[in-house]
């Protein structure tokens, strides 16, 4: 024989096992490395600039967590100008690509706060300012910010490929790096070093 056994006073209680902390407020900066051939003159709204990219080509965002050492965008923006010029990671161990070149006055630091607000930044002299958001974007790859890409070095045997007594000017398209001319070393730009 079966019996049913009554509960009158069953009390159903509800146990969250999820961490109730909240997630620290986080700054996140992304870095636009000046393009333009005089970039370090400072940023112009009609510079190129391109994003600063992993290795692998993802996106390369810096984290801040807010505290007392991150209060501000500009705050942000000056840790993320630490960590563009290889002198330590972001909050996340993350460091600086080896094969782009360190971050300088006239590049833009795009940083997003804990609430959202977004506040671009062009690095100055000393200091930053606020700027609008960037409008001319061009690819890391094959720019004068990284060294991501076959570098053309002339030799005096080949300077003069067309016979025409000067170089191809085809040739330069992904130069980043001094190379030999007949007069002398001068950089993609012909500015003489």
């Amino acid at each position: 024989m079966t019996t049913a056994v009554h509960r009158p006073h069953t009390v159903t209680a509800r146990i969250d096992t999820v961490d109730s902390t909240p997630a620290p407020a986080v700054y996140t900066a992304t870095v636009y490395m000046n393009t333009a051939p005089h970039s370090y003159d400072g940023y112009q709204h009609h510079h190129p600039l391109a994003e600063a990219t992993r290795p692998d080509g993802s996106p390369l965002r810096l984290a801040f967590h807010a505290g007392s050492r991150i209060r501000s965008h500009e705050a942000a923006a000056d840790a993320a100008f630490t960590v563009g010029n290889r002198q330590g990671p972001d909050d996340n161990g993350l460091s600086w690509p080896t094969d782009v070149r360190s971050v300088s006055v006239g590049d833009v630091i795009k940083v997003t706060g804990p609430d959202h607000w977004i506040v671009y930044l062009s690095v100055d002299p000393f200091g930053f300012s606020a700027v609008p958001e960037p409008t001319i974007l061009v690819s890391l790859v094959g720019s004068r910010a990284s060294g991501r890409t076959t570098i053309t070095v002339l030799t005096d045997d080949d300077s003069d490929s067309n016979g025409d007594g000067e170089h191809a000017e085809d040739s330069h398209a992904a130069c980043i790096e001094p190379h030999r001319t007949a007069d002398g070393y001068a950089d993609c730009d012909g500015r003489p070093l």
